[in-house]
């Protein structure tokens, strides 16, 4: 192989690995309005769902808002993985993470720009709110 062809070949595979990486960092600000789940048990529920990243910085937040007691736990998934947990206070509550803040954003979520299914259950795996950015 000509040093030509080799040099060629190097700066194609440097070209995929920078375009990888690009991707992995890329920035975006995206908000959903989750939709009730048909037939759910919690028809008075609502809620959004933001993702954004600049400059490396992530951040993932679902917000929901539920006529239920305080302290009732609803679990939040995204990309089919659970995210975390959020704990409903005066009807409503809030799951917020940052790629710089505590608590830290779980690796499951990251790139949060290629977080599409979002959704919010019931402990018991009863589906509250959905939605896709």
């Amino acid at each position: 192989m000509s040093g030509r062809r080799i040099a060629v070949l190097a700066v194609t595979g440097l070209a995929i690995l920078g375009a990888r990486a690009a991707s992995a960092d890329e920035d975006c600000q995206k908000h959903i309005k989750l939709a009730k789940a048909s037939g759910g048990v919690f028809m008075d529920a609502s809620g959004t769902a933001d993702v954004a990243a600049h400059g490396g910085r992530e951040t993932f937040k679902v917000s929901v808002r539920v006529p239920v007691p305080n302290s009732v736990p609803f679990l939040v998934y995204a990309n089919g993985q659970l995210a975390g947990t959020v704990v409903v206070t005066a009807g409503g509550g809030q799951l917020e993470f940052s790629s710089e803040g505590k608590p830290p954003l779980p690796p499951g979520l990251k790139p949060v720009c290629r977080v599409g299914a979002v959704q919010v259950t019931t402990p018991g795996g009863g589906l509250v709110l959905q939605g896709r950015f």
